[in-house]
C-alpha cells in the first residue's frame, strides 16, 4: 500500500516537472523550473528505477526505505499549502506553514540520514543480495537529500525568526 501511495506522489511530481519544463508552469508558490529539476526529477527517476527492482528483490528494494517513504508523504502538507499560495498568495497562510514545514524538514533530515546509514551498512558490510545495487544507489540519493533538507531547515529557521520572533 505504501508503494502505491508513494507511486502516486511520484506521478504528481512527474506531471509537475513536465509542466515546469515543457510549459513553464509552476504549481508551487515561488518555485521555478530549476526547483522542479533539482527536487522532484531525481526522486521520480530514482524511485521509478527502485520500484522496477521490487519484484527482483522480493519487495526489499522499497521496504528498506519504508519509513522514509512514509515521511515523504507528509511533504504533501507543504506542497498543498504551496499550491494554495500559488493560486491565492496570502501572508498569513505563508506564515502559518513555516513551523510545520520546519518539523517536516527536520524529520526528513533525521530519517534520510538513518535510512542511508542502515542501507549502506547492510549493503556494504553485510554483503547482501547483489540485486540490491539500485537500492544502494537510492540510498546515496538520500544522503544528497539530507544535505538539501538541512539547507531548507536553515532557511526556514531564519524565516521563522523573522516572521514570528522579530519584534521590528
Amino acid at each position: 500500500e505504501l508503494d502505491r501511495d508513494f507511486l502516486a506522489l511520484v506521478l504528481v511530481y512527474l506531471i509537475e516537472v513536465l509542466g515546469a519544463v515543457v510549459f513553464g508552469v509552476s504549481t508551487l508558490y515561488r518555485w521555478s523550473r530549476r526547483h522542479f529539476l533539482e527536487h522532484h526529477l531525481p526522486l521520480v527517476i530514482l524511485f521509478a528505477l527502485t520500484l522496477s527492482q521490487n519484484q527482483k528483490t522480493q519487495g526489499r528494494a522499497t521496504s528498506q526505505h519504508s519509513e522514509w517513504m512514509a515521511l515523504v508523504l507528509l511533504i504533501s502538507f507543504n506542497e498543498m499549502t504551496a499550491a494554495l499560495l500559488a493560486i491565492w498568495p496570502n501572508k498569513n497562510v505563508d506564515k502559518l506553514r513555516v513551523l510545520p514545514n520546519m518539523i517536516i524538514q527536520f524529520s526528513l533530515l533525521l530519517t534520510e540520514t538513518s535510512s542511508w546509514f542502515r542501507a549502506t551498512i547492510t549493503q556494504l558490510f553485510l554483503r547482501t543480495d547483489p540485486s540490491m545495487w539500485l537500492t544502494t544507489l537510492f540510498s546515496q540519493f538520500l544522503l544528497a537529500a539530507a544535505v538539501i533538507h538541512y539547507s531548507y531547515l536553515s532557511k526556514l529557521s531564519r524565516i521563522f525568526v523573522k516572521l514570528w520572533l522579530d519584534k521590528d
